[in-house]
């Protein structure tokens, strides 16, 4: 199980599919923890929704660094 942090322009719901690859989250294993909403995207550069991940998956998008984390 990988950690991810998920950054989705759209507040369109999940709908069951992991953000981070595209499987159905019930028969995968992937799950979900913090979820945040952002009232308004322009403050956060575009960015709709940040979920954090624990997927079982081959992520579909590729992986960056977190800024914040990085040494």
């Amino acid at each position: 199980m990988t950690r991810l942090v998920a950054l989705l322009r759209s507040r369109t719901p999940l709908g069951g599919i992991c953000p981070a690859c595209d499987a159905q989250m019930d028969d995968s294993g992937c799950r979900l923890g913090d979820h945040f909403i952002s009232k308004d995207a322009s403050l956060t550069k575009g960015i709709a929704q940040i979920i954090e991940v624990f997927c079982e998956g081959t992520p579909t998008a590729p992986l960056v660094d977190c800024p914040a984390c990085s040494p």
